[in-house]
């Protein structure tokens, strides 16, 4: 394992222990977890200045396909945010750890109570037990 390997692997255990102690551990449902991460590219699509028209013929460009193997399809995730941090001159792992220590910080109550806006809007599912720090 390279060192690179094991900061990354550190940083996904961080971040599942972040889930889990927010949302429970339901919440790591496979499923659950790339919904968040749709969100999170819509969210950036946005930021980008991409329209909802832009957003929707983009989606049905990608379900006109056969489905994908998820792993390949994950690696073509983190392959495209490099690309975008590459364009954005970022750095996408400075982005990530600033990212995490941010959400770290704040408090529990913070996390539920977005969720809860999302879980009754039928976009997240519901927070499995109370959140615990």
């Amino acid at each position: 394992m390279t060192e690179t390997t094991v900061n990354v692997a550190a940083m996904q255990r961080r971040v599942e222990a972040w889930v889990r102690t927010r949302f429970g551990a339901a919440n790591m449902d496979r499923r659950e977890r790339a919904a968040r991460l749709l969100e999170e590219a819509i969210e950036l699509a946005q930021a980008e200045g991409m329209d909802e028209p832009e957003v929707q013929r983009l989606t049905g460009f990608v379900y006109a396909k056969p489905r994908g193997e998820p792993a390949q399809e994950a690696a073509g995730v983190g392959v495209g945010l490099l690309g975008w941090a590459a364009a954005a001159d970022e750095n996408a792992w400075c982005l990530i750890l600033h990212e995490v220590a941010r959400i770290e910080s704040k408090p529990i109550a913070h996390f539920a109570a977005r969720h809860k806006i999302k879980s009754d809007a039928g976009v997240a599912m519901k927070a499995t037990k109370e959140p615990r720090s």
